[in-house]
C-alpha cells in the first residue's frame, strides 16, 4: 500500500497518490502531472483511476492531462443548455441538459467517475444530486464550471 500526500506550492491544495497491488489512483491532481507519472513508475503501479473531490477556482487541476497520459478514465458531463454547449465545451465532454437528465439517465452509461459542470456550478450541483439519487456513486461537481474555464483559457471544442 502506498499513500503519498502532495502539496501544491503557492496554493492551499493537496492531492494524493494511492496505490495497492497492481494499480493506483490519484485524488485531486494538480496541473503538473509529472509527479504522479514519476510515482507510478517508481512504484510499478499504473494509474487506473482519477478522482476529483473539488475543482480549484483557478482551474489548476490536471485531471484531463493525467487521464490522457495514463489512460485512466472519467466522464465529464456538461449539463448546460444545448446552445451553451454548442458555443464551446470542454474537450471530450458528454452533453445532457440538466432539465432532461432524469429522462436520459440511461445515456450516462458506465460506472466510471463522473464530473458534472455547467456555466457557474448551480446546475452541475443539481445534476450531481440527480446522478447520486439514481445510483451513481462516483460523482463530483466542478466548482466554478465554465466561468472558471473561460478565465483560464481551458481548451474548448
Amino acid at each position: 500500500m502506498v499513500l503519498e500526500k502532495l502539496r501544491s506550492e503557492g496554493l492551499a491544495a493537496l492531492s494524493y497518490f494511492i496505490g495497492s497491488g497492481t494499480q493506483a489512483a490519484v485524488i485531486d491532481p494538480r496541473r503538473d502531472i509529472e509527479v504522479y507519472l514519476d510515482l507510478a513508475g517508481e512504484q510499478g503501479m499504473p494509474i487506473a483511476h482519477i478522482f476529483e473531490t473539488h475543482r480549484n477556482e483557478d482551474f489548476v487541476v490536471g485531471s484531463r492531462d493525467l487521464a490522457e497520459a495514463t489512460g485512466a478514465e472519467f466522464l465529464l458531463l456538461d449539463v448546460r443548455k444545448r446552445g451553451e454547449f454548442e458555443k464551446g465545451h470542454l474537450v471530450g465532454a458528454q452533453h445532457i441538459f440538466v432539465g432532461e437528465l432524469r429522462e436520459r439517465i440511461d445515456e450516462v452509461g458506465d460506472a466510471r467517475p463522473i464530473v458534472t459542470f455547467c456555466g457557474s456550478g448551480y446546475r452541475a450541483s443539481s445534476a450531481a444530486s440527480i446522478l447520486l439519487r439514481n445510483g451513481f456513486d462516483q460523482v463530483e461537481n466542478l466548482l466554478g464550471s465554465m466561468r472558471a474555464c473561460m478565465e483560464t483559457a481551458c481548451p474548448l471544442e
